[in-house]
């Protein structure tokens, strides 16, 4: 969550602000491992970050956070983890994850049949009406029904 609005799963509003955040788990995936140099990239933008391991959380946390400003699209994170092993030398993994970065839509729909309001689960027959109207919004620009945009 970042300013309140949910940053979990993988669609985020345009103009949010993501802080990566990794778990790692070892020992037949029950234990966090806090023993690791661990990175986050952004591979269209460039955007770096140095990931520090959270103790009060047990997960890495980028340690800057990812602006999603003007970034409509996939947005696809590689986080780089290493650690020295002795007598092994270092070992290092990568994992990825994507974000779909997008307006929300609101969608308001009605129906009417002979200038009759029909509500929500009734039965409609031919000649019904149906009107929707959308309104798109991101962070920074809610609620807004024209621009650059095509549905």
């Amino acid at each position: 969550v970042y300013d309140g609005l949910t940053t979990e799963g993988s669609q985020v509003m345009e103009g949010v602000r993501l802080t990566p955040r990794l778990i790692v788990l070892g020992i037949e995936g029950r234990v966090p491992h806090g023993g690791l140099a661990a990175s986050a990239k952004e591979k269209s933008s460039g955007w770096t970050s140095a990931m520090s391991f959270a103790p009060e959380t047990l997960t890495y946390v980028a340690n800057a956070d990812f602006d999603t400003t003007d970034k409509l699209g996939e947005a696809v994170f590689t986080y780089d983890l290493k650690v020295n092993v002795y007598p092994v030398g270092e070992v290092s993994f990568s994992t990825s994850d994507t974000k779909s970065v997008g307006f929300h839509i609101a969608v308001e729909d009605s129906a009417s049949f002979n200038e009759r309001e029909i509500e929500a689960g009734d039965n409609v027959v031919p000649g019904t009406e149906f009107s929707f109207s959308l309104t798109l919004s991101t962070q920074s620009k809610p609620g807004f029904v024209t621009g650059d945009f095509t549905l």
